[in-house]
């Protein structure tokens, strides 16, 4: 039975008032129908009263029913409103109508008792799962800004703080420094003494770095035991010695841990910007360049060595020999398999780049992703790493097997406004449905420039590719910018995954994650997954599918076609699959 609708505002000419009051009492509905003739008077209306929901007409004066949405929202109206169309429409228009706030849309001639009285039931159950969605962004908000340990700013809020201090800086035209700190011997401790001892060691090490700062820096927790100072003031390199005096002077004396006496040690390693980097990450990366040198020459604190000519040449060369890579064959694909929860089977895989190098060997991405960015390679590079993808795709599907591939997209290319053409062109050419590929971008990547990758996204979301935010929980994307952007998909950052049986905050994060995730339609993916228990866990949280080393490690091609054959998670024969609604695998028979 639906639920009882104490008001409606009708703001639609030419359609009966009796004729809908009818209609929503045959559905069950005690109804108070408010009426308006024009886009202004509903607007007028809306704004002064709390109706149940709205029915707006394709033909309402002021621009029409359609122009008043945008209104709505820029209002921050949140009644829900049900759309009506004086023809049948086609499906672009109706999506259209949805993603500027509609809950609902139909024609005219298909307005009977049960279709409106099934629109206002939808409409209400929206607003009500819209509503509990903004509140669980905004917990979520207060929740991924701290260290739930320490209180302390994370990672995502230390860039924040960061970005701001050196766009400041640039206009004034001073310095910014960052400061790394590592702890030592923190992992013996919490081996030995247990990890509630070491939890206790970082409390209390977090209050005499707190004593050592300036109110005008940002103390920040950025892992297990790496401490972050920014000095947006002040942040000349004698000034930031002088700090790292002060954070190592600090820690200096004995801690009483379980009644034992610790003496912890630590290195710093310090960048100053602009002349060792002008944004968030290089600083960071160069700090903790510094931090390294410092914990091998035993000095307390270094400098970053930006002008070293060996680590600049040695730089140079790989960035030299990046250029190359993709024309020699160096750069190679693995691929991580994604299970569903619901079947217990693959469902996905992500792909994921290696670099070969002939001298140096396996270069990690983290190393040479950001050389790819800063020296332009970026592009050549994405451009093999999705034609490779889509190739192998293409061969899965040649045996049956029906994988959707996952793939990372740099913030640059996403800035890129012809990319949705490219993309067209490598599906074409390799056969591959829109709907099996996923393109994983980063909160960061969105956020940078909104406009321009609101409009990249959407174009390769009306092509039919999918969209998954990567590394979710991290940054500042609001569930609004997902709604617009139509995005698909969200993964849960590995950092929360880890430790959510342990750590009660995390836990909380991952759920409310999953549940804003569900509310609003999304596939949630779970990333880190490392043993049976977190699994059991995220299956009774409602999680729609995870990947970690729990299931696989990332394979090459030729060694994930062997592993399907033969774990548990895929037993049937390569090839002999039955596709499952949600595109995982089973025996066939």
């Amino acid at each position: 039975m639906p639920g009882r609708v104490e008001k409606i505002l009708l703001a639609a000419p030419g359609i009966d008032e009796d004729a809908i009051a009818a209609a929503l009492l045959a559905a069950g509905f005690t109804v108070e129908l408010h009426s308006a003739g024009t886009a202004v008077d509903a607007l007028e209306a809306i704004t002064e009263h709390d109706f149940d929901c709205a029915i707006l007409g394709e033909d309402l004066p002021d621009d029409g029913g359609e122009a008043l949405l945008p209104d709505l929202q820029g209002h921050g109206i949140e009644t829900p409103v049900i759309f009506l169309f004086n023809e049948p429409v086609q499906t672009a228009r109706a999506m259209r109508v949805m993603r500027a706030g509609a809950s609902d849309c139909f024609a005219i001639s298909e307005l009977t008792p049960e279709r409106i009285g099934r629109a206002v039931v939808m409409a209400r159950r929206y607003h009500i799962a819209r509503n509990k969605a903004i509140d669980a962004e905004k917990r979520l908000a207060m929740q991924t800004l701290f260290d739930p340990l320490t209180n302390l700013p994370n990672r995502g809020l230390f860039f924040d703080r960061t970005d701001r201090a050196l766009s400041v800086s640039r206009r004034d035209g001073r310095e910014v420094a960052i400061l790394m700190l590592d702890l030592h011997r923190f992992r013996d401790i919490n081996n030995v003494l247990s990890h509630k001892a070491g939890d206790q060691l970082l409390r209390e090490v977090t209050e005499r770095l707190r004593e050592a700062v300036r109110t005008s820096d940002t103390l920040a927790r950025l892992g297990a035991d790496e401490f972050a100072v920014l000095m947006p003031t002040g942040a000349s390199a004698a000034g930031a010695m002088g700090m790292a005096d002060r954070l190592l002077s600090a820690l200096m004396a004995p801690y009483t841990i379980h009644g034992q006496k610790i003496a912890v040690g630590a290195s710093v390693g310090i960048a100053v910007s602009p002349k060792h980097g002008m944004d968030s990450s290089t600083l960071l990366r160069h700090a903790e360049s510094a931090c390294l040198d410092a914990k091998r020459d035993n000095s307390g604190y270094a400098i970053f060595a930006g002008d070293d000519p060996t680590e600049s040449l040695r730089q140079l060369s790989l960035a030299s020999d990046l250029r190359n890579a993709v024309d020699n064959n160096e750069l190679v694909l693995f691929y991580q398999p994604k299970i569903s929860f619901e079947t217990g089977h693959v469902c996905g895989v992500e792909a994921l780049t290696r670099w070969r190098h002939p001298e140096h060997g396996l270069v990690p991405p983290d190393r040479f992703i950001p050389l790819a960015e800063q020296t332009g390679v970026i592009e050549p590079l994405t451009t093999w790493l999705l034609n490779e993808a889509l190739r192998q795709r293409s061969i899965w599907s040649g045996q049956g097997l029906n994988l959707p591939v996952s793939v990372n997209l740099s913030p640059a290319t996403l800035q890129d406004e012809s990319f949705p053409d490219q993309i067209a062109e490598l599906l074409s050419r390799w056969d591959v449905p829109p709907t099996d590929l996923i393109l994983e971008i980063t909160e960061s990547a969105i956020m940078s420039d909104v406009m321009r990758a609101t409009r990249t996204v959407s174009r390769l979301n009306d092509m039919g590719v999918h969209i998954s935010i990567d590394d979710f929980g991290t940054g500042y994307t609001s569930f609004s910018y997902i709604r617009k952007l139509a995005v698909r998909e969200i993964k849960v950052d590995k950092s929360f995954v880890l430790n959510m049986r342990t750590v009660n905050d995390d836990a909380v994060i991952v759920r409310t994650i999953i549940e804003m995730g569900k509310s609003l339609g999304l596939n949630v993916v779970a990333e880190g997954v490392e043993d049976e228990e977190t699994w059991n866990a995220l299956q009774s949280l409602g999680c729609n599918s995870c990947q970690g080393y729990f299931i696989s490690e990332p394979l090459d091609a030729q060694t994930l076609d062997l592993w399907l054959a033969e774990s548990r998670w895929r037993t049937a024969p390569v090839g002999n699959v039955e596709q499952l609604p949600r595109g995982g695998l089973r025996s066939a028979g």
